[in-house]
């Protein structure tokens, strides 16, 4: 990580050394995660959310919940998510 911001600057007294957590704090986001769009059934207003859990937190539903829903597997009749629709980007 470089301190003046830009990373082509690889010279000794640029490169801030952290830790692996804060390593994975900073990009452990974009290793696997896909980016998911829900929007309101009948609605043009979407929100953007970088991963399924994300979502899911904002939802107040389970991560697994979501995950089913996208896939399409054990939708429920009376779920939270009957008024959504849920997509990956």
């Amino acid at each position: 990580m470089s301190i003046d911001g830009d990373s082509r600057n690889l010279t000794v007294t640029n490169i801030k050394w952290i830790s692996k957590s804060e390593a994975g704090k900073l990009s452990g986001h974009l290793s696997r995660s896909k980016p998911v769009i829900v929007r309101k059934k009948y609605s043009k207003e979407s929100i953007i959310y970088r991963s399924v859990r994300s979502a899911a937190k904002s939802l107040n539903v389970s991560y697994q919940t979501v995950l089913d829903y996208l896939n399409k597997k054990n939708r429920p009749k009376n779920s939270v998510l009957k008024s959504f629709v849920i997509e990956y980007t």
